[in-house]
């Protein structure tokens, strides 16, 4: 049915996006942000691969982060995520009530950094 419409022009077809993205390395350094009291994340499964190359002494310039954390491949962990943040002495809060994470595969999870 979709391809019908598109063929007879109801619909348009989907047009492709470039976007630039920045390491928060390059954003932190850009801004010159030495300390961030709130870092909002929510990207759909790439805050693994964002914490993954994440610095832990760039992740100590963040005092709080928030995220909606994603479980769309066997490497997404969030126990991971977890673990990280505690190493780098914060706090963490996670939640994931049980039927939205049983089909939608997400969560939330905030971390408070103690100084």
């Amino acid at each position: 049915m979709l391809a019908r419409a598109e063929k007879e022009g109801r619909i348009e077809p989907p047009r492709v996006r470039t976007f630039n993205c920045w390491s928060l390395a390059e954003l932190l350094s850009h801004e010159k942000l030495e300390e961030v009291s709130l870092l909002k994340m929510d990207c759909e499964g790439s805050e693994h691969e964002i914490f993954e190359h994440t610095t832990d002494s760039d992740l100590r310039r963040f005092k709080r982060i928030m995220m909606e954390f994603h479980v769309f491949h066997p490497s997404h962990n969030w126990g991971k995520l977890v673990r990280r943040l505690k190493q780098n002495g914060f706090t963490v809060h996670v939640s994931k009530p049980w039927l939205r994470y049983l089909f939608a595969k997400t969560g939330m999870l905030w971390a408070t950094r103690i100084d």
